[in-house]
């Protein structure tokens, strides 16, 4: 039979030995009951693009199973609305979830050198902003990190001691590293 998750919204897992398949949402689940090896290609991946970026998970055999997409047929209204107010709405939504989010307590933001922390970090004017930044220059962001700083800034730098400090401690946390930078951000917070 196909696995499908419909939606698309929870990553399932498959494994099989000895003719039985084994299925779970989470990869913990597989390992609680059989013992891959490491894939160490895979781990390696992970070391240096920050995340597994295949099908395939840091365990030999396990792999995410693909999402098979459904589309229901749903009848919309057709939205008139122009560009102007859709800007208009976004912002207002923007600035309630802001306000409705806005801690009674210093506030924080982790900066990942994107366009949303930034815009946060830039609306917010954080009393701390944490970051991550690395020894080769060619992956460093922290100048235009820092243009969204306001705060106190503390930044972590990425290097190998970082990877033997915590990949073992994130994996722990998060046994499927398929986003960027899971342990330098498990490492941040």
């Amino acid at each position: 039979k196909t696995l499908v998750d419909r939606y698309g919204i929870k990553q399932l897992y498959r494994y099989e030995q000895d003719n039985v398949v084994y299925i779970s949402s989470e990869v913990k689940g597989i390992l609680a009951v059989v013992k891959p090896e490491l894939d160490l290609d895979a781990v390696a991946d992970w070391h240096y693009s920050l995340g597994v970026m295949t099908d395939h998970t840091i365990y030999k055999g396990i792999r995410r199973v693909q999402p098979q997409w459904y589309s229901p047929p749903i009848h919309r209204p057709i939205l008139n609305i122009s560009y102007e107010e859709a800007k208009a709405q976004l912002k207002k939504l923007f600035n309630q979830s802001i306000k409705r989010n806005k801690a009674r307590v210093p506030d924080g933001v982790l900066l990942s050198g994107g366009i949303d922390s930034g815009i946060i970090a830039n609306h917010i004017n954080p009393d701390y902003c944490f970051s991550m930044d690395y020894i080769d220059s060619a992956y460093s962001e922290i100048d235009n990190i820092k243009l969204n700083s306001k705060g106190i800034h503390l930044t972590t730098i990425c290097n190998q001691k970082l990877f033997e400090d915590y990949k073992y401690r994130t994996l722990q946390a998060l046994d499927d590293p398929r986003v960027g930078s899971c342990y330098t951000n498990f490492a941040i917070t």
